[in-house]
């Protein structure tokens, strides 16, 4: 029963500060206005600060102490807005948490300038932040009980980016824009946890460099519309409804690039399109 049932009561801990980094900010909620018009509206909050990072755990109530699977949720937003309330990952949490699984959906640092640059910095703050966020809760065990050898990340549109990269980017593929933004253990240095990721939930993904699926050898699920106008479904630039997107986003390879890639190096991988 355990994984596949609801078998579990859920109790659930709120606002978890798992680190602290230098950054934009770490938490805007989500909206239903243009990326354009939310872009627009933080121009002038562009000062980097000491951010307190945060995550919402949740867990099965009576499981005792047994080692539980951790499954990291990353909610998406462009790297811009978003947090970990986002519509679904409340319930998603509460879901899984009742299969068995600890579950923890993380806040991780924003924003960017309109340029290249500071688009792939952005994403690779996102994956230092998320990284930090399980070695976190794998050094905090008789809080969390969490496996460091069964750890699956999974996130939609910049979390399912940050998903990829976390799972199969290594040091010498940082993108050499990224370099001075430190190691990707540079957010709690101070941790010194190791994990393993068993599987990667990709929803509406991509990589800004294909070949780092060749990294590592783990499973991938992911789900993407061809028509994605935000994330790319093959390759191409995001927010394809942004007027001079391709002067100031980097190339990226969606789900649609990747599932087939991952295939071609006999990796499991499996593609919904939506």
């Amino acid at each position: 029963w355990e994984y596949r049932d609801s078998v579990y009561k859920v109790k659930v801990k709120k606002d978890i500060e798992y680190g602290r980094a230098v950054g934009y900010w770490a938490d805007f909620p989500d909206s239903d206005e243009s990326f354009m018009s939310i872009y627009l509206s933080k121009m002038g909050d562009k000062k980097k600060k000491e951010l307190p990072l945060t995550m919402d755990v949740y867990m099965p109530r009576d499981k005792g102490t047994a080692t539980r699977p951790l499954l990291i949720l990353i909610h998406g937003g462009g790297f811009y807005n978003g947090n970990k309330t986002n519509a679904g990952y409340e319930e998603w949490g509460r879901y899984f948490a009742s299969l068995g699984y600890t579950v923890a959906s993380v806040n991780y640092r924003l924003g960017f300038h309109a340029n290249k640059a500071s688009i792939e910095k952005a994403g690779y703050r996102a994956v230092q932040d998320v990284n930090a966020a399980i070695r976190y809760i794998l050094h905090n065990y008789s809080d969390y009980g969490a496996d460091p050898n069964r750890v699956f990340v999974a996130g939609t549109s910049a979390g399912a980016i940050t998903a990829l990269n976390l799972a199969f980017l290594n040091q010498e593929n940082v993108p050499a824009s990224a370099k001075n933004e430190g190691l990707l253990e540079d957010v709690n240095p101070h941790i010194k946890e190791k994990f393993s990721i068993r599987g990667v939930g990709s929803m509406w993904g991509a990589v800004n460099d294909i070949s780092i699926i060749g990294n590592k050898n783990i499973p991938i699920i992911s789900f993407h519309s061809t028509g994605d106008p935000v994330v790319p479904f093959g390759a191409d630039h995001p927010f394809q409804d942004v007027f001079g997107n391709n002067l100031i986003t980097p190339l990226m390879y969606g789900d649609g690039e990747i599932v087939p890639y991952a295939k071609k190096l006999g990796r499991k991988a499996v593609l919904q399109n939506m």
